[in-house]
């Protein structure tokens, strides 16, 4: 669980995690970017109070003593890690919100130009037969 925390905020960072856009697809570009902002700025309230509600957790679990039943270690230090992890996602999601307002709006997918080789090729052929 502790490596879990630093995949969260790459997989945010580089936008490899799944996003519904159905529906926001269709909008134009001004409220497209509202939209953006408004989801990111819930995503920043939700990911502070999480990592303030977790740390603390960690504070009671460090002033109680309490230890964990199997093999009786403290473990708030990883309560502390995952309140850490928690709070670098919502950093990160706080600079993408800014980068998100000074940029202009990003084209949707459906009306960028495929790329000829984006390094998704999912033929099992090599690159010489499929030509």
């Amino acid at each position: 669980m502790n490596s879990y925390r630093f995949l969260v905020r790459y997989t945010q960072q580089k936008k490899d995690h799944i996003i519904v856009d159905i529906l926001s697809d269709r909008f134009p570009g001004p409220l497209k970017t509202i939209a953006d902002a408004l989801s990111s700025v819930i995503n920043i309230v939700f990911f502070t109070i999480v990592s303030w509600q977790i740390f603390v957790w960690g504070m009671k679990l460090s002033e109680s003593g309490e230890l964990s039943e199997t093999l009786k270690m403290v473990y708030h230090p990883f309560v502390y890690s995952v309140a850490a992890g928690f709070a670098v996602l919502s950093f990160t999601c706080t600079v993408e919100f800014i980068t998100g307002l000074r940029k202009p709006s990003m084209p949707s997918l459906t009306t960028m130009a495929p790329a000829e080789n984006d390094g998704c090729n999912f033929s099992d052929k090599p690159e010489e037969e499929r030509t």
